[in-house]
């Protein structure tokens, strides 16, 4: 799961640690893939940018 959400599937890994609440008690998930969000939205904001 860690390596999906780090490849560009965050969105999707935080989505199923919610609904499913797979791996929400382990602490690299339920702060690694919101982390790993973060910095994907931002890297794709600066891209998207001018």
């Amino acid at each position: 799961m860690l390596g999906c959400s780090a490849v560009g599937g965050a969105a999707g890994g935080l989505l199923g640690m919610r609904v499913a609440h797979h791996k929400t008690r382990k602490p690299l998930f339920y702060l690694g893939v919101p982390a790993m969000l973060i910095v994907q939205a931002a890297l794709l904001a600066w891209l998207t940018q001018g």
